[in-house]
């Protein structure tokens, strides 16, 4: 499981490898790390921050769960505990990864000004 941001750093719009960036939302969240590394090696994307390994994700605190699922726009809603907690962040992380995985390729090359 993975979180790696990325920017659109090329083009007005990107819709690939199961990605989808315009110059007015530039950031998107890829849970595989092959297809990050696939966007970064097209050009079309710089890499910002890369995930806590699973392992970190285990040795956080509560508090610090509850941030790393806002970041990441997951709902934590009604849980409490890291436990519970810490399952639901990985349970969205591997959809999120499974859904990445389906996703079909097209690319928009038109360039930005």
């Amino acid at each position: 499981m993975a979180d790696y941001k990325l920017k659109l750093i090329k083009g007005k719009s990107y819709n690939g490898l199961g990605l989808k960036a315009t110059e007015n939302s530039p950031v998107v969240t890829v849970m595989d790390e092959a297809i990050a590394k696939r966007a970064v090696a097209s050009g079309y994307f710089q890499l910002l921050s890369e995930p806590p390994q699973e392992d970190d994700l285990t040795r956080l605190t509560e508090k610090q769960l509850d941030a790393y699922a806002a970041e990441n726009g997951i709902s934590l809603e009604g849980l409490r505990g890291e436990k519970p907690k810490l399952a639901a962040i990985q349970e969205a992380l591997k959809a999120l990864e499974d859904e990445a995985e389906d996703a079909e390729s097209t690319v928009d090359f038109e360039e930005g000004e």
